[in-house]
């Protein structure tokens, strides 16, 4: 899911998915600047909040998940003016 005012979004893409121990998040588009990654569960529960400063088009971060649950997550990255999010799988 995307959200974006005018010109500005950002793509999402989430490597392996499902995830065992640990992922790679990879955050595109031509927002720069401070950005909040959270991890959140089905029940609403934030498992990991961090935060970031993309300074290119495409930027990596590590997942760890090896103490998530077994379950599906979503992954929220919102900054000044966007907001998108991610489903995941940790086995």
């Amino acid at each position: 899911e995307r959200i974006a005012d005018g010109s500005t979004s950002l793509e999402l893409g989430i490597i392996p998915n499902p995830i065992r121990d640990q992922g790679i998040l990879s955050i595109s588009g031509q927002e720069t600047g401070p950005l909040q990654l959270r991890v959140v569960d089905q029940g609403g529960r934030v498992w990991l909040s961090k935060q970031l400063l993309k300074e290119a088009h495409t930027q990596q971060t590590e997942i760890e998940a090896e103490r998530l649950p077994k379950g599906l997550y979503v992954v929220v990255v919102t900054g000044k003016n966007i907001a998108t999010s991610k489903m995941f799988i940790v086995k």
